[in-house]
């Protein structure tokens, strides 16, 4: 039991990250956990980052001195790296096997030299341990032994570290046991974008990221979490890479990500329940951190919204247009393949990457080609924000016909900033040969 309203708070806190992986009966194979069982008797710094707004700190210790060795924590931690870096633009610092100074080190640099418009994720997978007599948790590093705290990392040594850092949105995952402990009693206290109308989703991040957040993602509330249960990868970070490959919109927040993929995924394949929410005693003021495909800016009140459907013409109008010969809607296959084509053009624009271009638009003229890869290399950043309604098919359903708006924003590498541009675009896509869908003309008129 806790002694204080403070002890409390920093028990709650510390419960959250400890968990090492011990043997489950949950299932046909026993699945191994992250947790060490109650303890009742008792890197060099990251190198110097060129400008950016999006850090990430990615920790994976597998192989322990004193304490049972993991499976999956490494791969969980190369693979959450990966995707962060090359697809949504992440500096990111990975610390694999790391050891209490190594980690304490990291946090101590993202202090130091984050500044307030930054954002900073981190991810931790690796053992833990409860002392239960005396109500508190820790992270276990490799140099750790489950039965002296001399070398664990408490939850209350990361909320501090949190809390004095100058980034904007600091967002940590902890794949560990007991982890739900550090949120607030109350649950999840910020707004969530589930069931928000598409035309107002933009508005919501833009508000989200406005306000100041000091999140945390938890793979369980207070029970043992599983080592394993995907294929080469934890439960838990098997449904967070599977978000954020699938996340249907460009831009989202870390709750909409948490409520869309992971939660659902991982209780449904286990018993552990994952929460999500704000880190107690850190000042969260309820916004949220956003993940932005390509790295592009967070949004920002009044701007216009990623790639979201318009609803389709009512059943009234196909008929009309079939009776008429006219263009079909697609079906919803050959519309999340068109909506996954657009989705990459934007991508190959928000990261300068012409060959990604051409990959989705393999016959574009020459006079297209040398324009866009010379508007590429001059550029500093793009942001293409594409707002799209329903395909349109052809009678032989091999041509596709999507319109909508563009809103760019360029900055040059030198010369004068140009203002912001909205206009009409219109996608012409043949089918190809598999069934999938290329590009095979952009019409854009700026208004």
């Amino acid at each position: 039991m806790r002694k204080s309203p403070a002890r409390k708070r920093f028990a709650a806190m510390l419960l959250l990250v400890a968990c090492l992986r011990s043997p489950s009966a949950h299932g046909q194979k026993p699945q191994q956990k992250r947790q060490v069982k109650d303890s009742t008797a008792h890197a060099a710094p990251p190198a110097a980052s060129s400008p950016a707004r999006n850090y990430a700190l990615v920790i994976g210790n597998n192989n322990y001195a004193r304490v049972h060795t993991l499976q999956t924590p490494v791969n969980d931690a190369v693979a959450i790296e990966a995707i962060l870096k090359n697809k949504y633009g992440f500096k990111t610092e990975l610390l694999r096997d790391a050891t209490r100074d190594q980690i304490l080190t990291a946090l101590v640099y993202y202090r130091r030299n984050l500044t307030p418009d930054a954002n900073l994720l981190i991810y931790y997978a690796g053992h833990g341990i409860l002392d239960s007599e005396a109500g508190e948790a820790y992270w276990v590093p490799v140099d750790g032994d489950k039965d002296n705290n001399m070398n664990w990392i408490s939850a209350d040594d990361i909320t501090r570290a949190v809390r004095a850092i100058q980034a904007k949105h600091v967002l940590v995952i902890s794949d560990s046991c007991y982890s739900g402990a550090i949120l607030t009693d109350d649950g999840p206290t910020r707004d969530l974008g589930r069931g928000i109308a598409p035309q107002d989703y933009i508005a919501y991040l833009g508000r989200l990221q406005t306000l100041k957040s000091r999140s945390w993602m938890a793979s369980g509330s207070k029970e043992p979490v599983a080592d394993n249960g995907a294929p080469g990868h934890s439960i838990f970070a098997a449904a967070v890479l599977q978000g954020l490959s699938e996340m249907k919109e460009n831009q989202f927040a870390a709750g909409d990500l948490f409520y869309g993929f992971v939660r659902r995924k991982v209780a449904g394949s286990g018993p552990q329940l994952p929460q999500y929410g704000s880190i107690r005693g850190s000042g969260d003021d309820l916004g949220d951190f956003i993940f932005s495909r390509g790295g592009a800016a967070a949004p920002e009140a009044g701007d216009v919204r990623p790639v979201i459907e318009i609803p389709g013409p009512t059943s009234d109008v196909i008929v009309k247009n079939a009776a008429n010969n006219r263009m079909n809607i697609a079906s919803d296959d050959d519309r999340n393949r068109i909506n996954d084509v657009l989705h990459q053009y934007e991508l190959a624009y928000n990261t300068k990457n012409a060959a990604a271009l051409w990959k989705i638009w393999p016959g574009a003229q020459i006079e297209r080609r040398q324009p866009t890869e010379s508007y590429f290399k001059s550029a500093q950043s793009i942001r293409t924000v594409l707002q799209m309604g329903p395909p349109e098919i052809s009678a032989d359903n091999m041509t596709a016909i999507v319109r909508g708006r563009n809103h760019v924003s360029y900055i040059p590498k030198a010369g004068p900033t140009p203002p912001a541009s909205d206009g009409d675009i219109t996608f012409t896509l043949n089918r190809d040969s598999v069934g999938g869908w290329v590009i095979v003309n952009v019409e854009v008129r700026v208004n």
